[in-house]
């Protein structure tokens, strides 16, 4: 089969396992690629790659899956060809354009999985507020986290302890006409830490999970591997991995980071802090010695010709419709496949976007 990998940047491991299976790829910038719309109501939608002189049409069967890596200053065009390839051309991706952007955007990913009835700490989006005692005391108070909409490896995240750090900061918000987040401040420790959940498959069967627990710098309170390069093994109890798989099926995606963080003062209570749509995979392979990026491929190539595509659309093997699934007991419902909850919560979630 052929892999086509969507990314500004190299992607050393995924090739490798592509390589090792004996699978074609082929790694393309978002930005080289056309989105190009029919005017005919049969579609014929396309995408063409640029070309020195003359584009390229890419077509339904030069590849068979997509694996999108996007992130950076070109996200929205790369959401964009994401969609065009996955939902107008029809090629299966491991990611699909609304997955993406909801994990691209702070609140509505807390939206998102607090509809699913998943477990979110505290928080407040706030447009140039001026009233921040308020604000401070809706979350539960000092210290509590503040957070830009949009941004990764820690970038735009910060700890208010003291009432004057708190006021400097929100009104430099204020001052930039920045939206912000206000969000509970969950003790996880000393040193600090979360951990970090990557999540395949979660609408099949064959679910794959692999966790490490990330650790901060003294210094800093935002656990981060690609900052401290400090993490090491965890054992994920039965409600983590459950809410791990939950977040990823609420999102859409068929490969994701999902944040955890234990409450230390209160019993270890596992919340989920953010979901990541383009995870890293150097902090967990190094951590726990297992092969994620294999996994990944895997599940390409056991999916790509399935119905499991997390395009609503695609999906036309489920038994049961939304208004049958809302009158199961819930223990008709947990013996729902993970696919058919997926659809049915994913229908739920529809009007936040």
């Amino acid at each position: 089969m052929k892999h086509l990998i969507l990314s500004a940047l190299p992607t050393v491991r995924l090739i490798e396992e592509i390589q090792k299976r004996g699978d074609d790829y082929e790694l393309i910038n978002p930005a080289d690629l056309y989105a190009f719309i029919s005017s005919t109501t049969s579609g014929h939608d396309r995408i063409y790659k640029r070309g020195e002189e003359k584009s390229e049409r890419i077509k339904s069967k030069s590849f068979d899956a997509v694996i999108p890596r996007i992130s950076g200053a070109g996200f929205e065009h790369g959401c964009t060809i994401v969609k065009q390839l996955s939902e107008n051309i029809g090629i299966f991706s491991t990611g699909y354009e609304r997955g993406l952007k909801i994990c691209s955007n702070k609140m509505l990913t807390a939206q998102v999985l607090s509809k699913a009835k998943i477990r979110n700490p505290k928080q407040i989006l706030a447009h140039q507020p001026t009233d921040y005692k308020e604000l401070i005391d809706l979350v539960g108070g000092l210290p509590c986290v503040a957070k830009l909409q949009r941004g990764s490896m820690g970038i735009g995240v910060m700890l208010l302890e003291t009432e004057l750090a708190a006021s400097t900061s929100l009104r430099s918000f204020q001052t930039l006409g920045a939206d912000v987040i206000l969000q509970q401040y969950i003790e996880s420790g000393n040193p600090k830490n979360d951990i970090r959940v990557i999540v395949i498959g979660p609408e099949t069967k064959n679910v794959k999970i692999f966790a490490y627990k990330r650790y901060a710098l003294d210094t800093d309170f935002r656990s981060n591997y690609s900052l401290s390069g400090l993490g090491e093994k965890v054992e994920l109890t039965k409600e983590e991995k459950n809410m791990a798989v939950d977040a990823a099926l609420a999102v859409g995606l068929g490969v994701s980071g999902v944040d955890i963080m234990r409450d230390a003062l209160n019993d270890d209570k596992p919340y989920v802090i953010e979901v990541n749509g383009n995870p890293g995979l150097k902090g967990v392979e190094t951590v726990t010695g297992e092969n994620v990026a294999g996994a990944i491929i895997d599940y390409v190539k056991d999916n790509h010709r399935k119905s499991t595509k997390f395009n609503n659309n695609s999906i036309k093997s489920i038994s049961l419709n939304s208004e049958e699934i809302s009158k199961l007991s819930k223990e008709e419902y947990d013996n729902l496949d993970n696919r058919q909850k997926y659809i049915y919560e994913a229908e739920q979630v529809e009007d936040l976007l």
